[in-house]
């Protein structure tokens, strides 16, 4: 991709799928992601993670799923945002049982789990029935002394 006569590198691909994910365009992130896979770029974590968000914005789970699968294959270490996107998609869809699933690994790969974790693995409880895991999950989070808001209380109520 060449905009006025300069050569796009994978950091000017990773800004563009920022600007396309906080657009609101997943279609578009996604298309500028697979633009780096065909060409000779590497793909680092900011393209990943904002791919990943996209797809949480787009509530296209099993694609944020399918980009932790080639961040897992590739020489690129997943962080936070990779698994809070992961687990916010599945929340906006109830797939409780993936956000939980990503939940698991997540904590076993020691990460810090944080509010925004804890509270999308709720709200996916929640939003799938499982209220009696909702609440075992704000437990855990007050005891871990993990700062709990307005958003994790109202999943766990609802």
């Amino acid at each position: 991709m060449f905009w006025r006569g300069v050569e796009s590198d994978t950091i000017t691909y990773s800004a563009v799928i920022s600007t396309c994910e906080n657009s609101g365009e997943w279609k578009k992130a996604l298309q500028l992601f697979g633009a780096i896979a065909g060409s000779m770029l590497e793909s680092n974590l900011i393209a990943f993670n904002a791919s990943i968000t996209a797809c949480e914005k787009g509530a296209k789970w099993r694609k944020a799923f399918q980009f932790c699968s080639m961040l897992a294959k590739s020489k690129v270490n997943a962080s936070n945002i990779t698994f809070n996107g992961a687990i916010s998609s599945c929340e906006k869809k109830c797939e409780w049982e993936k956000a939980l699933l990503a939940f698991r690994d997540m904590v076993q790969s020691k990460f810090e789990v944080n509010t925004i974790t804890l509270s999308a693995v709720i709200s996916a409880c929640e939003k799938g029935g499982e209220w009696e895991r909702a609440l075992q999950l704000l437990s855990t989070m007050l005891l871990s002394k993990v700062e709990s808001n307005i958003i994790t209380y109202n999943s766990v109520i609802s």
